[in-house]
């Protein structure tokens, strides 16, 4: 039999020797927060216990072909499958051991407000990343009365603006566009959002990233500390850098669908995991 052992139990030292940032509420004055980096050495031990022999990336040189495109003035993204709360840790981890950590501080993550509401714990793997906080569809729905609601909108629009500055200071955005992390017993988490198409608009260029292999699955009803980390063999696979303008065209001349939208997310998710 298979023994479970929450993320809090089996790193209970290492996580004893991360800090929890104070930092100010979820407001549209604070979607952005910069990385802290203090706790990325417990991270990159962490998440390199449990990633097994034949972990890596793959297409490396097409992420850096977008940067590359970013410095010359044409703004990019990442648009990534999502399996775990584990993915931007496991990321880090591959580029810092590559010795392309500051590749990795060009990427800004677009974050559910989840990740910062949560727990310590949570919060204490995702401040050592760049992130922007977003409302998703799943807040919007369950806000109980019309103050709320309109807080969680504005905060969406100030996220994207301050997209909009990362990208005007060079930066690359970083997207899961499902929203959430795929649960092959419901296959409505492994379909993108409509939102999806509007941040392609904002970009000249992108790149789909396949994630394989999970280290730390999600478990219904359960916080990111009590999940249960297993070790397993994860790969990263970056596809090819591609005009944003050009593609959303092509599948709207093509799509038959009513909503246009919606169309462009799902391309964009098959393009994802036929990487794989």
């Amino acid at each position: 039999m298979t023994v479970v052992v929450p993320l809090r139990n089996r790193y209970a030292h290492e996580l004893s020797r991360m800090r929890c940032y104070v930092e100010p509420e979820l407001s549209p004055a604070s979607v952005f927060r910069p990385a802290h980096r203090d706790n990325r050495g417990a991270i990159l031990r962490i998440c390199s216990d449990l990633m097994l022999p034949g972990s890596g990336l793959q297409g490396l040189h097409q992420l850096e072909e977008l940067a590359a495109r970013a410095d010359a003035g044409e703004p990019g993204m990442v648009l990534a499958w999502h399996n775990s709360n584990f993915d931007v840790p496991n990321l880090y981890t591959l580029l810092a051991r590559a010795g392309r950590e500051p590749l990795f501080d060009r990427l800004h993550f677009m974050a559910g407000r989840k990740l910062h509401e949560e727990s310590d714990v949570c919060r204490m793997f995702c401040e050592a990343f760049p992130r922007i906080f977003v409302s998703p569809p799943s807040h919007l729905d369950r806000c109980a009365h019309d103050a709320a609601l309109r807080q969680a909108r504005a905060m969406n629009l100030a996220a994207l603006r301050a997209a909009r500055q990362v990208l005007r200071r060079r930066g690359l955005l970083f997207l899961f566009p499902t929203g959430t992390r795929f649960r092959p017993e419901r296959p409505e988490t492994g379909r993108g959002l409509p939102q999806v198409d509007g941040y392609l608009r904002m970009v000249q260029n992108f790149v789909l990233l396949n994630i394989e292999g999970n280290t730390l699955p999600p478990c219904a009803g359960r916080a990111m500390a009590e999940e249960a980390a297993r070790p397993d063999t994860v790969r990263h696979v970056f596809g090819p850098v591609q005009r944003a303008a050009a593609f959303r065209d092509a599948i709207r001349s093509e799509s038959l669908a009513v909503d246009a939208r919606q169309a462009v997310a799902d391309a964009v998710i098959d393009g994802i995991r036929a990487l794989g």
